[in-house]
């Protein structure tokens, strides 16, 4: 397998960076990070990799993405709903939860959900949290509203299940959707698929803080009279409202626009 050159590694660097931050803000550690790469990696082998006229096997895939046999076969084998038991799996604090909600040793005599002591929550998370401190997930937990501490010192459980945050469903539905769509973009192009794409950004790097928000205005205010115009340009050409348009194929289009602002300190 040939190497990344330096350019493409620093490209991956500078992608994934902002991207693990949102995954850290939102819970997800890094094996089940690393386990739902393992599938993709192999999922994309098999699907767009293939040789001519050939099966793709477990060991062209092993040999295209580097994992051993083994562990193409189990990646091969997993499914949408195992890869997400694993993300609750790898998640500590969602084990704390999911072991306070299930364990009887944490169980009222009546069967309910105990309010635990200091100690017994100690207990709980050296049994479900692996080499996390103890605090790290009190902490936690405590600021995501899963857990509240009462006057009484105890601690009470407030969901059955760890969120790490309010509900950012759609947002999070928008960063797959718009960010798959700018990297379809930028990979066409550097394949030299013809014809390009449209690709283009205006950026400067000594902008004054104290006009910032005259300009942030500004662009708003353009970029949403330009979306607003192709909208119309587009809703004119799309079947599902004018029925009456002829043509048997249809195609998903459209233009991105986003605000990017970095201090120095960035």
């Amino acid at each position: 397998m040939k190497q990344p050159s330096p350019v493409l590694t620093h490209a991956i660097t500078l992608i994934l960076k902002p991207l693990i931050r949102l995954l850290l803000r939102n819970g997800i550690a890094f094996n089940a990070l690393s386990e739902l790469l393992k599938k993709l990696y192999v999922d994309v082998a098999e699907s767009d990799f293939q040789l001519d006229g050939k099966k793709q096997s477990t060991s062209r895939i092993a040999i295209l993405t580097g994992l051993n046999r083994k562990e193409v076969a189990r990646a091969r084998g997993l499914n949408d709903l195992d890869l997400s038991a694993m993300t609750q799996q790898f998640n500590r604090a969602a084990r704390v939860v999911s072991g306070w909600v299930r364990d009887p040793d944490f169980h009222t005599t009546k069967g309910q959900v105990a309010e635990l002591e200091p100690r017994d929550f100690d207990t709980l998370v050296k049994r479900y949290s692996g080499d996390i401190p103890l605090a790290a997930i009190s902490d936690e937990l405590l600021h995501v509203g899963a857990v509240k501490l009462l006057p009484n010192g105890k601690l009470k459980l407030l969901k059955n299940a760890y969120i790490p945050s309010n509900d950012t469903d759609e947002k999070l539905r928008i960063l797959g959707t718009d960010v798959s769509d700018l990297i379809h973009t930028i990979e066409h192009n550097i394949l030299n698929k013809s014809p390009a794409l449209f690709q283009r950004k205006v950026a400067y790097n000594a902008i004054a803080t104290e006009d910032m928000p005259l300009l942030k205005e500004q662009l708003h205010q353009r970029s949403q009279q330009y979306l607003e115009e192709l909208d119309e340009l587009l809703s004119r050409y799309d079947k599902d409202n004018n029925p009456d348009i002829t043509g048997t194929e249809t195609n998903r289009i459209g233009l991105g626009i986003y605000y990017f602002e970095e201090t120095d300190n960035d």
